[in-house]
């Protein structure tokens, strides 16, 4: 078959500031990541995805780990939709022996979810953090089967911003 192809993704998020609600620290946020790929089973998708998300800071519980260390779970629902797409079947196409195009009226979207976990390093005299992440990423599959899911991970650091109101809280 033809090579198969996985685009980069590019990230951008926002988050609340840590509420505490029971024996947990969690915090809402709201996050708009690109994604895409390009196989001879599928054709050429590039995509967007809208995810609302919490996580969830298990720092009130596992107090006995040193006071800058956070691990952290996250949760969200997303919504996935094609902004570029090619199932080019016609004679001659690039796919026109290798795929199973999707119906005429049959457009890449739907719901998916998101799940993930990091160890995230509160520094003591800045308002930062630095954050090492897993996520696994549960998004509907190219037409004709957008009602399945496939999934995929990235791994990654990040830096954090953290909030004053909270960042003197960092001392438990």
């Amino acid at each position: 078959g033809k090579k198969e192809t996985i685009y980069a993704n590019l990230t951008g998020s926002f988050q609340l500031p840590y509420f505490p609600i029971g024996a947990l620290d969690i915090s809402p946020g709201f996050r708009l990541m690109t994604f895409g790929w390009e196989n001879s089973y599928n054709g050429q998708w590039k995509c967007v995805q809208a995810v609302g998300f919490a996580s969830i800071d298990f720092k009130p519980i596992f107090y006995f780990l040193p006071k800058s260390i956070h691990p952290t779970v996250d949760v969200g629902l997303s919504y996935n939709i094609a902004f570029d797409s090619d199932q080019d079947t016609t004679s001659g196409g690039y796919f026109s022996e290798t795929i199973i195009p999707g119906n005429p009226d049959q457009k890449y979207g739907g719901v998916g979810f998101n799940v993930g976990g990091s160890i995230d390093y509160w520094l003591d005299s800045l308002p930062i953090a630095i954050k090492i992440y897993g996520q696994g990423y549960f998004i509907p599959q190219a037409p004709p089967f957008p009602e399945l899911k496939t999934m995929f991970g990235s791994i990654g650091v990040s830096l954090i911003v953290v909030l004053k109101r909270h960042h003197k809280n960092n001392t438990y």
